[in-house]
C-alpha cells in the first residue's frame, strides 16, 4: 500500500478518484487498485457521505469500512475515521485512514483487530496511528505532504431543462431538486434544446404578448412569465403600457407687463407642483416653472430685448431630492433649495448668464434681460445652481425659448400646430410616484422611462402632411439615436428631414434615416406623414444600446385630416465656415477622472500646455486660466482618453465643428450631418476621441462657463470658467476704470476687490466675514451665555462654519444663513458684472446700470 500512498502524494492530478490513463482491462487504476484491498461489490448503502461518492465513482465498496465487510453499514472505526476526513476535506488524514487499514500487510488480520463498534475512532501522531483502544500502527507515509491539494470528486453534470424552458448545467441529483429533467445526453446548454413553454411575454417596451415560447421573448429582450400566463392576468405586470397618454405641447409664457421702451416683461417663479406624468402613475411632485413641466415656452424675436423675473418659491428647508454634499455648493449651502436659471444657447451678458453661484434661496428674486442679439434658434432654459444642476433639472426645472425672425418666418417651414416643441427626458420612479435618483453623484444616471414633453411614452395624432420637431435632448446623461418605425411595416423606411442644429438652421435640408444626439444637443427636423394612410402608427424609436435599453419614445397615429404640405425650401439660411486661419490662438483640454476622497472620484477639465500635452494646474471652478479676448477667434481641442462620451457645452458663443479624430493614430473621424457648416453650442467628444471646435468671441465681458453637460459630471467639478477681457492695449492708466478696460487687462485703472457681499445669507469667512463685520450673515444659531460664539475668524469663541466641517452651527436654515470656508473669486471691476464689494461708488461701469 506504502507505493500506493506515495503515488497519490506526488501526483499533480487533482481529486480523490483520479481520471488516469485506464489500465490493461480499460479501468481506472486506482479502481483496480481499490479493488485489491478492499473488495469488490456490495450493494448500495450510503446515498448521503462523501465516502459513498467515492465509492459509487469506483463501482466498489470498501469491506475494511464497514462492519458487515462492505454490505453498506455501519461504518466500522476504520470506515467511521475515514468518512469523518473526507467529509472535513482532510484528503491527507484520509489517506492515512487507508494506510492505517492495511498496515501490516493483512487487511484480514487488521480487520479481526478492529472489527469491533468498541473501537469508536482513531487519531494521528506524526507517522503513527491511533487506534481508538490505545492501539499505535506506524504509517511511515502519514507525514508525505501531497504535491498539489486533492479535491473531492467532482460529479458529471449534464444539461437540465427547467419547467421555464432555461437550461442549466446541474448534476443530476441538483437538477431533480431544482425541480428539472436531466438530458444525460448533452453536457451544454449551447443551443437550448429544452421543450419551451409558452405563456405572457413582457417585452422590452414594456408591452404585453401572449402566447410567446420562452426563449424567444428572452431573445427579443423580454422576460418570459409563468407558463400559460395571460397578459390579461392579475399577476402580470410588463410596467408602462405605452402609447396612452397624448403628447403635452407647452403653453406659449405671456408677458405680464412692457417697459417703458416696448420691452416684454415675463415672470417665471419656480415652485413646488404635482403632475401625472402616465396615467397608470400617481401624482409626482416636481420643483416647476410657473407650475408646469415643462416649463411655458418663451417665444421671442431677434434684436428684440425681453426682460424676465425669476422667483424662487419653494418651500424653504431641504431640497425634493437628497443632496450629496460631497460636491462643489452643496459643501456649503447643504440642501437648501437654491435656484438660478440659464438660457442655454443664449448670447447674453454675464449677468444675465445663470452664473452658478449666483443663486436664489426661497424668498428671493432676480430680473434678466436677454438682448436676443443672435440668430434665430431652438434653445431652453433650465436650472444651473452649483452641485444641484442635476437635482434641479430632473426636478423638472426646463422649458423652452424659440427665438424667432422673418427670414425664417418667409421660408413656409411648418408652423402653428404642425411645429412640436419635444423635450426628451429619461427618468425612474419610486412604487408611490415620486422620481427616483441616486442619494450621491454618479459617473452616469439613466433612467428606465423615457418621457416626451412630461409624459411617459406619449402619442400624437398627426395630419397627412409636415411637421417640425425640435428635439431638445434633456436627460441627465442618456444619449439617443432615433429612428422612425411603421408599425404595421418595419422595413419601411420614413426619414427625418434634418433643417437645424443647437443654433439655428443649416444652409440646405438633409435626408437622414435616423438622428444620433447627445445630452443638451437640439436637433431640428421635419417628418412628412402625407403619403401614410389612415390609421397607420409610427414609433419613434431610440436604437441607442445605453442600458438599460429603451426602445420606445413617443408614437405619432396619422388621422384623416390633410395638414401642412408645403414643400421644405432647398435653401434654408446659409452657413459660411470660419476659416482656421482667422484664429489667433488654440487652446487644449483634457476631460478625464481622478480620484476624491470625499465622493470617490470626481470629474475635470484640465488646461493643457500642448495637444496631447501635460497638465498645466488649471483644471477647477475658480481656476481662471482662460482668459479670452474680445474680438478674438480661438480653437479649443477637448481630448477624452476616458471610457465615457462627454457632450461639452461652451456659453455664450456659437461654436462650430471642424473635426473628430481618433487619439490613438490620429484617424479623422466623420463628423454627424448635424455637425457640418452648423452653428452648435453643445459637441459630443466620445471616449479615445479629440475634437476641434473653432468660435468667435465678439463681446461681453466677464465670466462664462464651460462644462460637461452630462449633469453629474458638471456637478462634480467638469465645469470651468473663461474670462472675456479687453485689449490691454485700451489701458491708459489714468486711474478711472473706463469702457475698454478692466482688472484683468488695466490692473491700474480697474481694481479687483472682495467677492464676498454681505446680506447675501453666505457668511463667507473665507473673504474675511465674521460674526462682527457681517452679523446679518455670520449669526448662527447662538445658545446664549458662555456658550456663545463667533461664526468666522473673529470675535470671541471664533469657530469654522459650513457643512465642509463637522460644525455647522453657524448654519441657519431657518433664516436662510449658510457658510462658505473657501474664498470667492475676487470681483473685477470692467466685466460689467456688479458682483461682491463692488458699488457703484467704486466701480460705475459695473453697477450703474439697472440690473
Amino acid at each position: 500500500m506504502a507505493k500506493k500512498i506515495r503515488y497519490l502524494a506526488h501526483s499533480s492530478l487533482v481529486g480523490m478518484i483520479l481520471l488516469l490513463s485506464a489500465t490493461a482491462d480499460g479501468r481506472n487504476p486506482i479502481a483496480n487498485d481499490w479493488d485489491d484491498y478492499y473488495g469488490v461489490g456490495g450493494t448500495s448503502g450510503i446515498e448521503s457521505s462523501s465516502l459513498a461518492i467515492m465509492e459509487a465513482a469506483t463501482g466498489s465498496k470498501c469491506q475494511l469500512c464497514h462492519t458487515d465487510s462492505g454490505g453498506g453499514s455501519p461504518w466500522n472505526a476504520y470506515g467511521w475515521a475515514l468518512i469523518q476526513a473526507v467529509t472535513g476535506n482532510d484528503w491527507v488524514g484520509a489517506f492515512i485512514a487507508i494506510e492505517a487499514m492495511d498496515a501490516d500487510g493483512n487487511g484480514d488480520s487488521n480487520l479481526d483487530e478492529i472489527m469491533t463498534d468498541a473501537q469508536p475512532g482513531w487519531t494521528t501522531t506524526g507517522n503513527i496511528a491511533i487506534a481508538g483502544d490505545g492501539t499505535q500502527i506506524p504509517v511511515p507515509e502519514a507525514n508525505i505532504p501531497p504535491a498539489s491539494p486533492l479535491d473531492p470528486p467532482t460529479a458529471m453534470a449534464f444539461a437540465c431543462c427547467l419547467t421555464s424552458g432555461a437550461c442549466s448545467v446541474l448534476t443530476t441529483s441538483d437538477c431533480i431538486v431544482a425541480g428539472g429533467t436531466p438530458d444525460t445526453d448533452n453536457t451544454s446548454c449551447f443551443p437550448n434544446m429544452c421543450p419551451q413553454p409558452t405563456g405572457a411575454c413582457c417585452n422590452l417596451e414594456e408591452t404585453c404578448s401572449d402566447n410567446i415560447a420562452a426563449d424567444l421573448c428572452i431573445a427579443s429582450g423580454g422576460a418570459p412569465q409563468e407558463p400559460g400566463s395571460q397578459c390579461s392576468d392579475v399577476e402580470v405586470d410588463c410596467g408602462l403600457e405605452p402609447f396612452v397618454d397624448a403628447l403635452p405641447i407647452p403653453g406659449v409664457l405671456a408677458p405680464i407687463g412692457m417697459r417703458p421702451d416696448g420691452t416684454p416683461q415675463y415672470e417665471i417663479t419656480v415652485l413646488s407642483a404635482q403632475q401625472q406624468l402616465h396615467n397608470e402613475l400617481p401624482l409626482t411632485e416636481l420643483w416647476t416653472y410657473n407650475g408646469a413641466y415643462p416649463g411655458f415656452t418663451i417665444e421671442a424675436r431677434v434684436d428684440e430685448p425681453v426682460e424676465v423675473t425669476y422667483i424662487n418659491d419653494l418651500p424653504p428647508g431641504g431640497h425634493l431630492l437628497d443632496v450629496d454634499e460631497c460636491s462643489h455648493g452643496a459643501n456649503y449651502y447643504s440642501d437648501s433649495p437654491r435656484i438660478v436659471t440659464h438660457l442655454h444657447g443664449g448670447h447674453v451678458p454675464s449677468r444675465f448668464d445663470g452664473q452658478p453661484e449666483y443663486t436664489l434661496l426661497p424668498g428671493e428674486t432676480d430680473v434678466y434681460e436677454y438682448p436676443n442679439a443672435q440668430l434665430p434658434a431652438t434653445m431652453w432654459y433650465h436650472d444651473h445652481a452649483l452641485g444641484i444642476t442635476r437635482l434641479n433639472v430632473y426636478g423638472g426645472m426646463a422649458g423652452y425659448y424659440l427665438l424667432r425672425d422673418d427670414i425664417e418666418d418667409a421660408l413656409g417651414l411648418p408652423a402653428g400646430e404642425y411645429e412640436i416643441p419635444a423635450v426628451i427626458q429619461d427618468r425612474q420612479f419610486n412604487p408611490d410616484g415620486s422620481l427616483s435618483y441616486p442619494t450621491s453623484v454618479q459617473d452616469t444616471f439613466f433612467g428606465d422611462k423615457i418621457l416626451v414633453n412630461g409624459k411617459v411614452w406619449p402619442t400624437l395624432a398627426v395630419k397627412k402632411g409636415k411637421y417640425r420637431l425640435r428635439f431638445v435632448n434633456g436627460s441627465q446623461a442618456r444619449p439617443y439615436s432615433l429612428r422612425l418605425e411603421n408599425q404595421g411595416a418595419p422595413a419601411q423606411v420614413i426619414p427625418f428631414t434634418l433643417i437645424g442644429a443647437d443654433l439655428g438652421l443649416i444652409t440646405a435640408p438633409i435626408e437622414q434615416e435616423s438622428l444620433e444626439i447627445t445630452p443638451a444637443e437640439r436637433l431640428d427636423v421635419i417628418v412628412d406623414f402625407a403619403s401614410l394612410p389612415t390609421g397607420t402608427r409610427i414609433v419613434l424609436r431610440n436604437d441607442d444600446a445605453t442600458s438599460p435599453l429603451i426602445p420606445n419614445v413617443m408614437r405619432f397615429e396619422v388621422i384623416d385630416m390633410v395638414g401642412h404640405t408645403d414643400p421644405v425650401p432647398p435653401i434654408l439660411r446659409p452657413v459660411t465656415p470660419i476659416p482656421e486661419t482667422d484664429a489667433e490662438i488654440t487652446r487644449w483640454f483634457r476631460l478625464e477622472r481622478v480620484s476624491e476622497s470625499c465622493a470617490g472620484n470626481e470629474w475635470l477639465i484640465r488646461t493643457l500646455d500642448g495637444p496631447g500635452g501635460t497638465p498645466t494646474g488649471s483644471e477647477h471652478w475658480d481656476d481662471l486660466s482662460e482668459l479670452v479676448q474680445i474680438g478674438s477667434t480661438e480653437i479649443w481641442e477637448f481630448e477624452n482618453p476616458g471610457p465615457i462620451m462627454h457632450p461639452m457645452h461652451v456659453h455664450l458663443v456659437a461654436f462650430q465643428v471642424l473635426d473628430r479624430t481618433r487619439l490613438s493614430d490620429g484617424t479623422v473621424l466623420p463628423l454627424g450631418a448635424h455637425e457640418i457648416d452648423s452653428w452648435k453650442d453643445t459637441v459630443a467628444v466620445p471616449p479615445g476621441t479629440r475634437v476641434r471646435i473653432i468660435a468667435r468671441f465678439d463681446d461681453h465681458l466677464g465670466r462664462f462657463p464651460y462644462h460637461c453637460h452630462i449633469l453629474d459630471h458638471e456637478d462634480h467639478e467638469m465645469m470651468r470658467q473663461f474670462v472675456m477681457v479687453n485689449d490691454t492695449t485700451h489701458c491708459d492708466s489714468d486711474g478711472v476704470c473706463e469702457a475698454g478696460e478692466d482688472g484683468f487687462g488695466c490692473a491700474t485703472d480697474c481694481a479687483q476687490v472682495s467677492g464676498a457681499l454681505c446680506g447675501n445669507g453666505l457668511c463667507e469667512i473665507g473673504d474675511g466675514e465674521d460674526c462682527t463685520s457681517c452679523s446679518a450673515d455670520c449669526n448662527g444659531v447662538q445658545l446664549g451665555g458662555a456658550d456663545d460664539f463667533c461664526c468666522g475668524n473673529g470675535g470671541a469663541n471664533p469657530i469654522a462654519c459650513g457643512t465642509d466641517t463637522t460644525d455647522n452651527r453657524c448654519i441657519d436654515t431657518a433664516a436662510d444663513r449658510f457658510c462658505r470656508i473657501a474664498a470667492r473669486v475676487e470681483a473685477t471691476c470692467g466685466d460689467l458684472l456688479c458682483e461682491g464689494q463692488e458699488t457703484a461708488a467704486n466701480c460705475a461701469q459695473d453697477c450703474s446700470v439697472p440690473f
